[in-house]
């Protein structure tokens, strides 16, 4: 079997694609043959918790390695694997058990080497940090707020794919939308995405629709826009900016990620409903213009001086 690594899809869709190749081995009975070179290369890209690189390619890949597991699988298992340091034990009373054993932080090699009969699987798993160059995004991701008031806002989006060479287009992608605390979309308003964009294919709310995801079946060099709109449903005062991210479904190197700062509202500006709050407010903004209850003005000066004064008496003590 050959294998050219690469291409438009990336590792992810090679890996499900070795996937589907390897349960069509099992399919004509050569789970045992041909198929081990392909069993060894779909290990060799698991992570350490089992997983793939993507939802899609972990699903199709691990019931390829299920598939040749139940062809490959005897009722009695007695292995003993020997590797640098020591030694551990593989039954048929331990063989659905995983062990897991932490190597010294200095290993830099490990042999192994197994005796008795039956099959199992050995994966090392490391890792470490290193400095990355910064990578340019290969997606244009432009997020802005309008037709903005004290209820509701418009996030207007607009993307493209910025590829190179031959690679023009995404596979399947994900836009993931992110609303400021306090705002909620509209589910079913959302809906008409799906006949306005050609390349809109689903769209769905989460976290009590305070969160759109929006799927594409590409992204190519022309750019799409849309509008997600956004309604207030309970106040919140000085609110963090929210983000937009933009993946490759199949390729998760290729993202973006935006942020985009929520409608401003200070604390004055939603407690309308409350007196007291407001008279504070109020006599705030009043000292602030000049205007106002002159006691509120009085003890503002006063505690004026009295930092003031604190902070010569600090400089005299350090003269």
């Amino acid at each position: 079997m050959l294998y050219w690594p690469g291409g438009i899809g990336g590792p992810s869709q090679a890996i499900e694609t070795t996937a589907y190749a390897l349960m069509t081995y099992v399919m004509r009975g050569e789970a045992s043959g041909a198929a081990l070179p392909l069993v060894r290369w779909l290990i060799s890209k698991q992570n350490e918790n089992g997983g793939f690189l993507s939802t899609q390619d972990t699903v199709i890949a691990i019931q390829a390695l299920a598939g040749v597991a139940k062809h490959l699988a005897s009722p009695t298992i007695s292995l003993t694997v020997h590797y640098s340091g020591g030694v551990f034990n593989i039954s048929t009373f331990n063989a659905m058990i995983l062990q897991k054993i932490m190597l010294p932080p200095a290993t830099r090699t490990v042999s192994l080497k197994a005796e008795g009969f039956g099959v199992g699987i050995v994966q090392v798993s490391w890792q470490y940090n290193m400095v990355e160059d910064e990578k340019s995004s290969l997606f244009s991701l432009k997020p802005s707020i309008k037709n903005k008031n004290m209820r509701k806002f418009d996030l207007d989006i607009c993307t493209h794919y910025i590829g190179k060479g031959e690679d023009k287009n995404t596979n399947m992608a994900v836009m993931e939308v992110g609303l400021p605390s306090g705002f909620q979309s509209d589910a079913k308003k959302l809906q008409s995405l799906i006949n306005d964009i050609p390349e809109v294919k689903r769209v769905e709310t989460r976290q009590g629709d305070s969160s759109v995801v929006i799927y594409f079946d590409k992204i190519d060099d022309k750019e799409s826009c849309l509008v997600v709109p956004a309604y207030k449903t309970y106040d919140v005062a000085n609110a963090k900016p929210a983000q937009v991210k933009i993946y490759d479904y199949y390729n998760l190197a290729k993202s973006s990620v935006v942020s985009y700062e929520a409608p401003e509202a200070v604390l004055c500006d939603i407690c309308a409903n409350d007196e007291h709050c407001v008279n504070k407010c109020n006599d705030i903004d009043s000292v602030a213009t000049g205007g106002g209850d002159p006691s509120v003005k009085a003890v503002t000066v006063i505690r004026t001086l009295g930092a003031i004064l604190v902070v010569l008496h600090l400089a005299k003590n350090f003269m």
